[in-house]
């Protein structure tokens, strides 16, 4: 499956977390800028609609 993920502004090092869900991604910080998409690739036995209801992202910022 593949995801886009777009922010409304920069984002350094994002990571993505799917809350209970174990999922296998291509990536797992990536540089959010503004406006422009990235995609990622994850390996799941979930839906979409799964994922989109549980997906955080999160930057170093939020962690600390």
């Amino acid at each position: 499956m593949t995801l886009r993920v777009r922010a409304e502004v920069f984002g350094g090092d994002a990571g993505s977390d799917f809350r209970d869900f174990d999922i296998i991604l291509t990536d797992s910080f990536v540089d959010l800028k503004d406006k422009d998409d990235f995609i990622l690739t994850a390996k799941m036995d979930r839906t979409p609609e799964q994922l989109r209801k549980n997906l955080m992202m999160k930057t170093v910022y939020d962690i600390l």
